[in-house]
């Protein structure tokens, strides 16, 4: 004789399933956003340490960069260090 597993048995056994399921999703979540923290300070920690490197192989100076705002338009190259020209004289 074959015996079948009844419709209320399959339907508790899925009831048990998705409680289990429910309970397990905020724990998979938190980890998940674990991860990813620390990937942002792994990928910070590397900038930093790019950004240290680079000013010991420059003399100890930081990486230049030209903004384009108008406050800080122009910029002036004395001895080999870049200055912002100008900077006094936009805010007045």
């Amino acid at each position: 004789m074959h015996k079948a597993f009844t419709l209320i048995e399959l339907l508790v056994v899925i009831a048990i399933i998705a409680v289990l399921a429910a309970i397990l999703f905020p724990v998979f979540s938190a980890a998940r956003e674990k991860a990813r923290q620390s990937a942002c300070l792994n990928n910070m920690k590397n900038i930093g340490l790019a950004l240290l490197q680079y000013t010991q192989d420059y003399d100890e100076r930081f990486p230049f960069y030209r903004t384009p705002c108008a406050l800080f338009g122009r910029f002036a190259s004395r001895g080999g260090r870049y200055q912002a020209g100008g900077y006094r004289g936009a805010l007045q």
